[in-house]
């Protein structure tokens, strides 16, 4: 923690306490608590964005997608590629000589 400030005046049960003493010991008793409420505020925070996330409007799926499965998709994506690759080494060729 950067900045830390004394903040003592909390009530509770005697029997959560002695709980937490148990646990801790009396001298561990404030860091556990300190712990405990750090935690309970990151799930808090978790909470809140996954809530956000879920009302968040769906995402649709792209058009490329659209009446094609996933094999199909992947096998024309890697066509198109290939004819690219092949395009661009007719430009530009590795040996230094265009192809006719």
């Amino acid at each position: 923690m950067a900045h830390e400030r004394r903040a003592h005046a909390y009530y509770a049960p005697a029997e959560l306490l002695a709980c937490i003493d148990s646990l801790v010991g009396e001298r561990g008793r404030s860091r556990y608590i300190v712990e405990a409420l750090e935690t309970r505020v990151r799930n808090d925070r978790q909470l809140a964005a996954l809530e956000a996330l879920m009302a968040a409007p769906p995402r649709t799926s792209p058009a490329a997608w659209d009446g094609q499965d996933a094999a199909e998709w992947v096998h024309n994506e890697r066509r198109k590629l290939s004819q690219r690759e092949i395009a661009r080494e007719a430009e530009h060729p590795v040996g230094g000589v265009a192809a006719k």
